[in-house]
């Protein structure tokens, strides 16, 4: 009974996400949006923000509390995609167009697996993280977030459960260390 169930949740997984993936295509401003929006995560995105975020403070006492943020959203991503590598390899879910949709991939012939989004998990990640330290800055955060994800299916780098899972991932890995943070800058201080 469980297997079927399991299996049936499976095969919707398959068809919303199939079906998002085609309807996006067919509109091509939108799909060049999503393409756009789809990289939005990558890693290398992602460190030159934190450096930018950096380099526009002017030096002073603000700049600590910053640089200790970063810090911390950086000790969590890293933890993330730790998470996201060992699943990835331990579920082994192809992705949805297989070979083809590793284009996505900045290691197309290394990350084959979808499950969970890396892209998703460090954007969900960041997105806390940037909450948690200014909740000014949640509403863009999390737009881009769910952007980022979005375009992830939509593209069809992934199902829709691979995003899901990678934004539960990446934002539970931030709270994590956000909530044992304290303790560790005290032992490292």
């Amino acid at each position: 009974m469980m297997r079927r169930g399991v299996r049936a949740l499976g095969s919707l997984d398959g068809r919303l996400s199939r079906w998002l993936s085609c309807r996006t295509a067919r509109r091509p401003r939108v799909y060049g949006l999503c393409i756009l929006l789809a990289h939005a995560g990558d890693g290398l995105i992602c460190l030159a923000g934190a450096l930018a975020a950096l380099a526009l403070r002017a030096p002073g006492p603000h700049l600590r509390p910053l640089a200790l943020h970063l810090a911390q959203i950086a000790l969590a991503v890293v933890l993330t995609a730790a998470c996201v590598t060992t699943l990835k390899f331990a579920v082994r879910r192809e992705r949805p167009f297989g070979h083809e949709s590793a284009k996505w991939s900045a290691l197309p012939e290394y990350d084959l697996h979808s499950f969970p989004s890396g892209h998703a998990a460090r954007v969900a990640c960041i997105a806390v993280g940037l909450c948690l330290f200014n909740p000014g800055n949640c509403p863009l955060a999390v737009l881009w977030a769910l952007s980022v994800s979005y375009a992830r299916v939509a593209v069809a780098a992934h199902y829709l459960s691979d995003v899901l899972v990678g934004v539960l991932v990446g934002a539970g890995v931030m709270v994590c260390v956000a909530s044992v943070w304290p303790t560790v800058f005290r032992w490292l201080a």
